[in-house]
């Protein structure tokens, strides 16, 4: 006897793992029973319909096998969707955020632009200043002297501007105490919400460098966060015997109109698809078009020839997913036959652990596990970039992660000494 259930997101495993107990289970795609009602009940949705299209749906063998995912990538894979969650609130917080300041202080965010939210100091001037006309009244010194009493820097030619600003800015909209003090709640929400992403993004670095994916970081324009979504998205790469199946399960090819003569061979992405793992693919196809040498003149070449720009985004996301799979599969760093050049990863992991306040003990711990996953070949970019004591776009070392760089380095040397028979380095030779 074989059992049929239908996939719904995470309620179908209680009922999976109770059946597997006395038959073989097979999991049925939503999309698999909607199919295969619609013919034999058009117009009609009820659970009786619905289950004689999964019975159907068994006797055609539409009844897949789901791999169980290792507990590292259950894990790794509830941590990403949690953070993907506060990521999406943090950016409804800013958005009120914006709008509550336009209607107090109008014209007061165009003076930071987007670094509007990379300094405290600009809102700490609307909280202590509730309009444009006390700006002005404070003055430049006062501002300066109180921000310098709480801890906070900006330039006096910045102070100057906002209070020649505050001279000629118009008055708040009505009701200005109470958007004052939402404004300063919901300011309070997004710091909690981006204490909590920096959180998640620490504890994601530790478990990607618990996988393969972590040479993914080698590829200029791939961060550590987006390549920890792909691969928890992803899953062991042994599920995918060929680069095809990945993008076939994230949807990554044309569909196709064919009737009679007409063949419409280059139509849009399919429908049918992993929505998360298309997503977080098209969010590094989409980064390696703005920041990668090689993708990004891909692209321009693309756009000369008239492509719009979803098609050029799914050619790229194609060509990552294959270049990916050879990746992990291997592992091997990043080595594109028309792209040279490629990013150390342990700069860029030693950076990221500095940016998001990682203590030097728990950073040197992930990068050692990093290097444990490191493939033979390759390893002398990371020796050089370790050896000069500069991260990512030459940015130094800080004191806090000198050790975990030191440490690191001395990890890199010892794996190259003793993978090379008879002495001497494997690079050397």
């Amino acid at each position: 006897m074989v059992a049929g259930v239908e996939m719904t997101g995470t309620y179908h495993i209680v009922a999976k793992q109770a059946l597997s107990k006395v038959c073989d289970v097979k999991m049925i795609h939503p999309l698999t029973t909607k199919q295969l009602r619609q013919p034999a009940s058009p117009g009609i949705k009820t659970d009786d319909t619905d289950l004689d299209a999964q019975t159907r749906a068994m006797i055609a063998g539409y009844g897949i096998d789901e791999p169980e995912l290792p507990e590292l990538y259950v894990d790794w894979r509830c941590l990403t969707r949690m953070r993907e969650d506060l990521v999406k609130k943090d950016r409804a917080v800013k958005a009120q955020c914006q709008e509550k300041l336009e209607a107090l202080m109008p014209g007061y965010s165009k003076l930071f632009g987007k670094a509007i939210w990379e300094r405290p100091g600009p809102w700490e001037i609307v909280r202590l200043y509730r309009s444009a006309e006390a700006v002005a009244r404070a003055g430049v010194e006062r501002i300066a002297d109180r921000l310098r009493r709480r801890k906070m820097s900006m330039r006096r030619n910045t102070i100057r501007r906002v209070v020649a600003w505050a001279g000629d800015a118009c008055g708040p909209l009505p009701g200005a105490d109470l958007t004052h003090r939402t404004l300063v709640d919901s300011l309070k929400l997004h710091r909690t919400l981006a204490g909590m992403i920096a959180d998640y993004e620490r504890e994601l670095l530790c478990f990607l460098v618990q996988t393969p994916a972590v040479v993914l970081v080698s590829i200029q324009g791939v961060n550590v966060v987006s390549a920890s979504v792909f691969g928890a998205e992803l899953g062991p790469v042994c599920n995918y015997p060929e680069p095809t199946n990945i993008c076939g399960r994230a949807g990554l090819f044309p569909s196709r109109y064919q009737s009679d003569e007409t063949d419409r061979r280059d139509g849009p992405v399919v429908r049918g698809h992993n929505a998360r793992l298309r997503q977080s693919i098209f969010t590094i196809a989409r980064n390696l078009g703005n920041l990668n040498d090689y993708y990004s003149g891909f692209r321009q070449l693309r756009e000369r020839n008239g492509w719009d720009g979803a098609k050029i985004d799914a050619a790229v996301a194609g060509r990552f997913s294959r270049a990916a799979f050879h990746m992990l599969v291997e592992p091997a760093f990043f080595n594109h036959p028309k792209c040279t050049t490629r990013d150390a990863v342990l700069p860029k992991l030693l950076c990221f652990a500095w940016d998001h306040g990682m203590a030097e003990p728990e950073a040197a711990a992930a990068v050692l596990r990093a290097v444990e996953s490191f493939p033979r070949m390759g390893l002398e970019l990371e020796i050089q970039a370790l050896e000069t004591g500069r991260g990512v776009k030459g940015r130094p070392y800080p004191a806090k992660l000198a050790g975990a760089a030191r440490n690191a380095l001395t990890a890199l040397w010892k794996r190259v000494d003793t993978e090379q028979p008879g002495g001497g380095t494997a690079i050397q030779n």
